[in-house]
């Protein structure tokens, strides 16, 4: 009787996993295809620093480095803080379409600094290119050492709106400092 206890045990198992697992659902909330929509994320091209896909507004406050994160990619971007803030538009950024109706975006980056911070922020436009939203919450790279950053925001587009990924610096009179951002990923979760 033993072995037929330890079959039937077995088989109720089973049962009990495939019950289990006929009821998951997928999330609807999470990443869906963890597609990046930033072109040129890693600042490089073909093994070359590049800043393809991206528009460069002051060359002088912006170089790419080979300094990356243990866990990051590419090149990182190095902006440097002015005495003329790079409000509203940032230091490099990139436009992208956004999909219609309310939408979670993440966006995520390694970041490290010395002095004024830079970081990275999103707004909404509307197709005569005025802001439809203020800026959402950005990132602000506030640690010295290589962090990882991630932040949700929703948003809601109508038709023909886009997205507007900018890299900022800091800003002030008598600045200093370094701002290293790597890896980025701006990603449309539902």
């Amino acid at each position: 009787m033993c072995a037929e206890e330890d079959e039937m045990k077995l088989l109720i198992l089973v049962l009990i996993n495939l019950v289990l697992l006929s009821s998951c659902k997928e999330s609807t909330t999470g990443p869906s295809l963890n597609v990046n929509l930033l072109t040129n994320p890693t600042f490089e091209q073909n093994g070359t620093p590049s800043f393809h896909g991206w528009t460069v507004v002051d060359t002088v406050g912006v170089e790419l480095s080979a300094d990356i994160p243990s866990n990051g990619s590419g090149r990182s971007i190095i902006v440097h803080p002015s005495w003329l803030p790079t409000w509203p538009i940032g230091i490099a950024y990139q436009v992208i379409p956004a999909s219609a109706g309310t939408h979670f975006y993440r966006i995520s980056v390694f970041g490290k600094r010395s002095g004024v911070s830079g970081g990275i922020a999103v707004r909404l436009n509307r197709p005569d290119n005025n802001p439809a939203q203020g800026w959402f919450p950005g990132i602000a790279i506030v640690d010295t050492v290589w962090t990882f950053y991630s932040q949700i925001n929703t948003i809601t587009a109508s038709a023909g709106d886009s997205l507007f990924f900018a890299v900022r610096t800091g800003a002030c009179e008598l600045c200093f400092g370094s701002t290293f951002l790597n890896t980025f990923s701006f990603e449309k979760l539902n």
